[in-house]
């Protein structure tokens, strides 16, 4: 069996192959921002910090040579998990709450936001 060379250029002719490969998106293409996004931006920086993992915890500014003091003060040790359980906070937070941005989430992320 032999093949027939492509007489056009290799970049027109992937292009051509994808367009008629993809005839329909394989996912929904609108996007949305999470819930809490109508949050005033304080809280939804926050909020996202939290969600991320990525956090200006005590213990990470203590890593990044920022302070070298990690300690919360509720006096325990001020790492991204004790952020959501701080005896501080009324209730503890779940990343379910984050996720969802129910009223427990938003008032870990009003009593964090100044902080992180």
């Amino acid at each position: 069996m032999t093949t027939e060379p492509i007489n056009i250029d290799a970049n027109i002719r992937k292009s051509e192959l994808w367009r008629h490969a993809v005839t329909q998106p394989l996912f929904d293409l609108k996007e949305e921002p999470p819930p809490g996004s109508n949050l005033p931006y304080p809280t939804w920086k926050s909020l996202n910090r939290l969600r991320s993992g990525v956090s200006r915890c005590k213990a990470n500014l203590r890593r990044w040579g920022y302070t070298d003091d990690a300690t919360c003060e509720c006096g325990e040790i001020q790492t991204h998990a004790h952020l959501l359980t701080c005896t501080e906070l009324e209730h503890a937070c779940t990343q379910d709450d984050l996720a969802q941005a129910n009223e427990r989430a938003i008032q870990t992320a009003r009593f964090w936001e100044k902080k992180i």
